[in-house]
């Protein structure tokens, strides 16, 4: 009895390491729809990676034609795309030739605030986090 005890206790435990550690339906619902505005609004990404609270998107910038407008253009589209899902970190993985070069982090709040006119744009990109990628 101990055994099937022991056993159904680990298998519950299983799943929920199983659950946790995997991206929900609802995050996979989410990364779509991101993924077909971006599609839409012509954002060169190459991929959406999303869980409960954090979204990761990767952003192809040799695609540019008119690179520093563009880019900045396609940031704000995924900036404000992503911020109508309320994540706490938006975090945009600029790649040139699939290779990760510079990440931008920033969070749905200090997005809603600059699409709102409550901050301006120099306050908001002294919100945003910028690093290069080793």
């Amino acid at each position: 009895m101990e055994r099937k005890i022991i056993l159904v206790m680990m298998l519950i435990a299983t799943l929920f390491l199983i659950t946790a550690c995997g991206s929900s339906k609802l995050d996979d619902k989410k990364s779509a729809i991101i993924e077909k505005v971006l599609t839409v609004n012509n954002v060169p990404y190459t991929s959406v990676k999303s869980n409960s609270d954090k979204i990761e998107i990767f952003y192809e910038t040799s695609s540019a034609t008119n690179y520093d407008a563009q880019i900045i253009n396609d940031w704000g589209m995924i900036f404000a795309t992503s911020a109508n899902f309320n994540y706490t970190e938006i975090i945009i993985v600029n790649t040139i030739n699939d290779i990760p070069v510079a990440k931008l982090t920033a969070t749905s709040n200090n997005v809603k605030l600059l699409g709102n006119g409550w901050i301006n744009e120099s306050e908001f990109w002294d919100t945003v986090k910028i690093e290069s990628v080793n």
